[in-house]
């Protein structure tokens, strides 16, 4: 006998039998459950929005380092996104190990993390930059 349940995609089996040990026949009852996680939820709640909101914190790589508001605004943007994207983990059962999805999220968030910093090591040393310029045209200046 099969019975499906659609719904959770559980699949039991109960084929029963007669079965022969040493000299005594009994008869058994076994069951076998199948079952199955559909990955298009997980895919279109977690991974494609989470990849999607990396990829449009990269957009700040295009945006010019001098565009300080625009490069900063859409780092924290992302970075806050992925937070709360984090968080929608809740649901799902706690367990003590590292699951893929966690190891997903960590990962987005610390690519989005290092675009902000990226920007910020960038506009360090373009300020380092014209400070070094602004020093040697003073420089000579004086000399004139």
């Amino acid at each position: 006998m099969v019975v499906a349940d659609k719904s959770t995609s559980l699949v039991l089996k109960m084929p029963s039998s007669s079965r022969t040990a040493d000299r005594f026949t009994y008869t058994a009852l076994e069951i076998q459950l199948v079952l199955q996680r559909r990955l298009s939820y997980h895919l279109l709640q977690m991974y494609i929005p989470s990849g999607a909101i990396v990829v449009m914190s990269w957009v700040s790589f295009w945006i010019d380092p001098r565009s300080v508001p625009a490069r900063v605004g859409l780092g924290i943007t992302t970075v806050l996104t992925m937070t709360s994207q984090s968080t929608r983990t809740a649901p799902m059962p706690q367990v003590s190990y590292a699951r893929a999805v966690d190891v997903w999220l960590v990962a987005c968030e610390l690519f989005t993390c290092g675009v902000l910093l990226e920007f910020a090591i960038v506009n360090f040393m373009q300020r380092q930059e014209l400070k070094r310029v602004a020093r040697i045209r003073s420089l000579e200046v004086m000399n004139l």
